[in-house]
C-alpha cells in the first residue's frame, strides 16, 4: 500500500515538472527592466536634482526681478503714449520677449561659470557632479522651458490686448499689472517642471 502511494506521488511530481512552464527570460521583460531601471536613475539622481533646482530658483528668481522692473517701465510707457501723447499703446509681446532675453543672458552667464567649474575640477578619476550630461540637461531644460514661457506667454498678451477683458487701449494699465502677474505665475510653473529628465543621462 505504502509503495503503490509511494508510486503515484512520484508520478504526481514528475508531471508537475513535465507539465510546468519554464520560467524563460524574454528579450521584452529584459528590455522593460532596463527601461524602469534607467528611469529610476533618472528620477533618483540626488545630485542632478539638487543642481538642477537650484538653476531652476536662480532662474525664477532673475526672472522675478526682470518682470517687476520691466512692469514699471510699461506702465510709465503706457501712460506716456496714451495719455501724452495720444499714440496707440506699446505690445505686450516685447515684454515678454526682452523679460527672456534678460534671463537667458543671466543663464549663460551661470552655464558658463559651471563650465569653467567643471573644467577645473573635474576629472577622468573623481566623482565631481558637475559634468557634461549634467550641463546639456541644463541647457535642454532651458531651452524647453523658455520656448513654452514664450508661447503661452503671447497667448497671454494676446488675450489681454484683445480689448474684451481688459478694454487694453484705454484702461490698459490693469492689464498691464495683470499680464505681469499671470506671466510670473506661469513662468515659475513651467520652470519647476523637470523637463531636463529629457536629456538626462
Amino acid at each position: 500500500m505504502l509503495l503503490h502511494r509511494d508510486r503515484q506521488d512520484l508520478l504526481h511530481r514528475r508531471h508537475n515538472t513535465i507539465t510546468r512552464p519554464p520560467n524563460q527570460t524574454t528579450f521584452f521583460s529584459v528590455a522593460s527592466e532596463y527601461k524602469i531601471r534607467k528611469a529610476n536613475q533618472k528620477t533618483m539622481d540626488p545630485h542632478m536634482f539638487v543642481i538642477a533646482y537650484i538653476v531652476k530658483t536662480y532662474r525664477i528668481a532673475v526672472l522675478w526681478f526682470v518682470m517687476y522692473l520691466l512692469e514699471k517701465v510699461y506702465l510709465d510707457k503706457y501712460l506716456n503714449a496714451v495719455f501724452l501723447e495720444d499714440k496707440p499703446p506699446v505690445g505686450l509681446l516685447s515684454y515678454i520677449l526682452v523679460a527672456m532675453a534678460v534671463e537667458s543672458v543671466a543663464f549663460f552667464l551661470l552655464l558658463l561659470v559651471l563650465f569653467l567649474m567643471m573644467r577645473r575640477f573635474k576629472g577622468p578619476t573623481n566623482s565631481f557632479v558637475i559634468d557634461g550630461p549634467l550641463l546639456k540637461a541644463l541647457f535642454v531644460d532651458y531651452l524647453l522651458t523658455t520656448g513654452l514661457i514664450v508661447a503661452l506667454g503671447a497667448v497671454v498678451a494676446s488675450a489681454v490686448q484683445d480689448g474684451n477683458l481688459f478694454r487694453y487701449s484705454h484702461d490698459g494699465l490693469r492689464g498691464i499689472r495683470a499680464c505681469a502677474d499671470i506671466l510670473i505665475k506661469l513662468a515659475i510653473v513651467i520652470l519647476l517642471c523637470p523637463l531636463y529628465l529629457v536629456a538626462a543621462p
